[in-house]
């Protein structure tokens, strides 16, 4: 994700600052392919199992920017794709954390007398 956010800001840099246009779209087609490929590679495992992911989909959508040569959205849904599925991750570790604290936080006895309960009601 880091370093196809880099390669596609690197690229709209080149464009704006700098005027050069097919440096640019190098740019963009090699962040499109540095993050375009372990998107692919989770989308070819899936397929094999026979599921249709999310990652078939994205994959798909990046490699139809390449065929019709639109370079910087490929690098866009690549670097897109890549940081949600970062954020998600980091969302479900803190969310995993937060639950486990609070089940830390159930106190014993709660805990003996809930089972006494639960055998009771058997």
């Amino acid at each position: 994700m880091y370093i196809t956010g880099a390669l596609t800001i690197m690229a709209f840099v080149t464009r704006i600052v700098f005027h050069q246009e097919a440096a640019a779209q190098l740019l963009f087609l090699t962040g499109s392919i540095v993050g375009g490929f372990p998107i692919a590679v989770k989308a070819i495992q899936a397929v094999r199992v026979k599921v249709i992911s999310i990652d078939l989909l994205v994959t798909m959508a990046i490699a139809g920017a390449f065929v019709i040569q639109e370079y910087e959205e490929s690098a866009a849904v690549s670097f897109l794709f890549l940081f949600g599925a970062w954020l998600e991750q980091r969302t479900l570790t803190k969310t995993r954390s937060a639950i486990k604290s609070l089940t830390e936080m159930v106190p014993e006895t709660l805990s003996r007398k809930l089972k006494y309960l639960k055998d009771d009601c058997t």
